[in-house]
């Protein structure tokens, strides 16, 4: 019974407006047809010539619009997923990886960070946590292959221990060599 209570009370708090308008219009009917007023047979009239084709297309508009949505949005979900995990020290680039596989979304953090160790030779990367960046995927082409592309930014405290600090590390696709080293970049400039 305290459960009802608490329901019917948060319905009459939040869903207000609707109800008073829903007995405005049901003793609005009530009265038209107890008194023989005649003012929905206007209403019916109007409705039927002028209104009714309006919500009629409106209707499959808004059904149109949401099929299209749900399409693009299996669409990009169907497609392959890759990420692209940059190291960041004292605002430079120093390690990147780009174009890793990955199996969903949740799984950024976790895949960056195990790129990182393995690109400094299995050792732990430090890192501040709450500055990890992570860009929300967007439908990339290259080399006629069309995926979404993930990036995630790591802001390291320190130089990594097996990296040159002369020398930057990449390592791309089909990852079958070791990163290579490169001269370095500023990181806002990727």
């Amino acid at each position: 019974m305290e459960k009802a209570k608490h329901f019917v009370k948060f319905v009459l708090k939040s869903r207000f407006v609707f109800i008073l308008v829903s007995v405005l219009i049901l003793g609005l009917l009530f009265w038209d047809y107890y008194t023989n007023w005649r003012l929905m047979d206007d209403i019916k009239n109007k409705w039927n010539n002028e209104i009714d084709p309006v919500v009629g297309f409106a209707t499959f508009f808004v059904a149109f619009s949401v099929w299209i949505n749900e399409t693009i949005s299996s669409w990009k979900n169907s497609l392959p997923k890759k990420l692209t995990v940059i190291f960041i020290f004292e605002g430079k680039e120093i390690m990147r990886c780009n174009y890793a596989h990955l199996d969903h979304e949740a799984d950024i953090r976790n895949l960056g960070q195990q790129i990182g160790r393995q690109m400094n030779k299995d050792e732990t990367l430090q890192f501040y946590a709450p500055k990890i960046k992570r860009t929300s995927g967007h439908i990339c082409t290259e080399k006629q292959e069309v995926f979404m592309h993930y990036k995630v930014y790591f802001t390291l405290t320190e130089w990594p221990q097996n990296i040159n600090k002369k020398e930057c590390m990449i390592w791309e696709p089909p990852f079958d060599a070791p990163p290579k080293n490169i001269p370095c970049q500023r990181a806002d400039k990727t």
